[in-house]
Parts: C-alpha cells; structure tokens; sequence
C-alpha cells in the first residue's frame, strides 16, 4: 500500500476557516448583552418576590466572594450551586469527569485592559464559565456543620465592632440588642438566648454602617445582612422572613436594585471579615500554644 499516492490522490471539501475578528467580537458582545440582560432580569423579578428574594440572599451568603451581579447570574441558571469553578480547575483533579455533557454557567470578570484609539485605558467585562461539583463525578464537599462554642462565636461577633458595647439587664425597647444612634451604643441584654444575640448583633451593627435618612429602608436591609452572616455562620435562620419588601424597591431599576444590594453585601462583607480576623487569631494562638508544648 503506497500511503503517499492515498494521500496525494485523496480530495477534500474542508476548507480551513480563516479567522473574522469582526464576527468574534460581535459574538463576544452578544454574549455579553445576553449576560447583562439576565441580570436586569433577575433584579426586577427577585424585588417582585419574597421566596425569589430570599433564595437569591442565601446564594449571596453562600458564595460572599462573588459581586452582586454574579450573585444574581448564579441564582438565575444554577440556584443549587454549592461548589464552582472553572473547566481548567477541574480537570486538574485526578480521575475528573463530567456527568456527561454540561453547560457551563456564565458570569463575569474583568477583562484586559487595552489602549482605545483616542489613547484612554479601558478594561471590559467578558463573559466566563463556571461549573459546579453537582456536574461533575466527584463528591460533594462536605462542609464543616460543628457549631462553634457560643463563649467563641459570641466574641466572633462583637470582635472590633465599629461602636462601643454596654450589657444591661432589660432593654426598654424590649428587643435583646439595641444599637443607639444618639450615644453611638450598641445596648446587650444580659442572659438573652445566644441565637437571638447573634442575629441582633448582626442587624444593629449593620444599621451603623447602612444609616441612612430613611429608618424603614435601614431596617430592612439590616434585617437582610444580619440573615446573610447567620446564615453563613449556620445559625438557625428559620424565624426570618421577606414579605416586607419596601414598595419603593419594586419600583427601583435593575442599576439601582444593584446598588442597594451592593450596600447590603458590602456590610455583611465588613462583618464577615471581622469574623475571620477573630478566628484566624484564635487559630494562631492555638498553633502558637502547641509548638510550646
């Protein structure tokens, strides 16, 4: 068999596609539109809603590190998200597999920066994919449920707080954490139930750092984030509910749906970070103790 006369004589009508720079970057925009478009979607529709509302903050709790509009991007295409990551990151672990063919969530990052022709710096958004663990053979993380000593957590929570912290017996207001505006205090009951202390600890702080001229307003989005860092922390969270969503937002656009989203997530960011200083310091202390032994 002369494999040379074989290949010389065979025909073909493949004709190698030449790359179109136009075509790519009108694809890569489309897609990007698309991407914006469902988040706009996703913010009308989640304000319209409670559940939808709700289901939407445990997403933002669980992945805290994601923007809102990613938030929103996760909770619209793949609500029972619990692990993502990227195909490469994935096929870096051995014996990886797809249950057979999935389609990727898309998000958004930024892009490279470039020079535009008029000289300035521009760096855009460009659409990615994430998958998640429930697409894939490997099993699912399971996440450490053990709940922290309540003397820990409880430090955790008032660990570098933005104001000062008074313990009183009753609190006149009747709830078991108060924070006052005019002394910039935050009033503890003594002897309260550590689950309520840890949700209204939450609530309070928050209201310090989203104080604004409209008390309904902050109330609400207080409520929100002190759910979110319960939630995150696995507290019980099942006294919480959304059907307080204030008219005003049902008639904010996706952009301004965002913004206030944004503030949320940005307090509950704040708080968390707290928390992890805390514990990370008591991790330390703890290594330090060992290595003296």
């Amino acid at each position: 068999m002369n494999i040379d006369e074989i290949v010389a004589s065979s025909k073909t009508n493949y004709q190698k596609k030449e790359f179109n720079k136009d075509e790519w970057a009108k694809m890569k925009n489309d897609e990007r539109n698309e991407v914006y478009s469902l988040i706009d979607k996703t913010a009308l529709e989640i304000m319209q809603d409670s559940n939808k509302f709700k289901d939407y903050l445990d997403i933002q709790s669980h992945f805290d590190k994601y923007s809102v509009a990613n938030g929103l991007l996760i909770y619209a295409q793949m609500p029972n998200a619990t692990q993502l990551r990227e195909y490469s990151e994935w096929k870096a672990i051995p014996n990886f597999q797809f249950n057979g063919k999935q389609e990727g969530i898309k998000l958004l990052k930024m892009g490279e920066p470039y020079t535009k022709s008029d000289g300035t710096q521009f760096s855009p958004f460009v659409v990615y994919k994430m998958y998640d663990i429930s697409q894939t053979n490997l099993p699912k993380r399971e996440y450490n449920s053990k709940r922290l000593d309540d003397k820990v957590l409880l430090k955790a929570f008032i660990h570098d707080n933005p104001v000062d912290i008074k313990v009183e017996d009753v609190l006149a207001s009747g709830e078991c954490v108060e924070w006052n505006s005019e002394e910039n205090l935050l009033y503890i009951q003594r002897g309260a139930e550590p689950n309520d202390l840890y949700q209204g600890i939450a609530r309070e702080v928050s209201k310090v750092e989203l104080e604004s001229d409209n008390p309904t307003i902050d109330n609400f989005k207080a409520k929100c984030a002190s759910y979110m860092i319960c939630k995150k922390q696995g507290l019980d969270v099942s006294n919480y509910s959304f059907n307080d969503i204030p008219e005003s937002y049902k008639n904010l656009s996706s952009k301004e749906i965002r913004k206030e989203l944004g503030e949320i997530k940005n307090s509950v960011e704040d708080f968390n970070n707290r928390i992890n200083q805390f514990m990370e310091s008591i991790s330390k202390q703890s290594k330090n103790k060992d290595y003296e032994r």
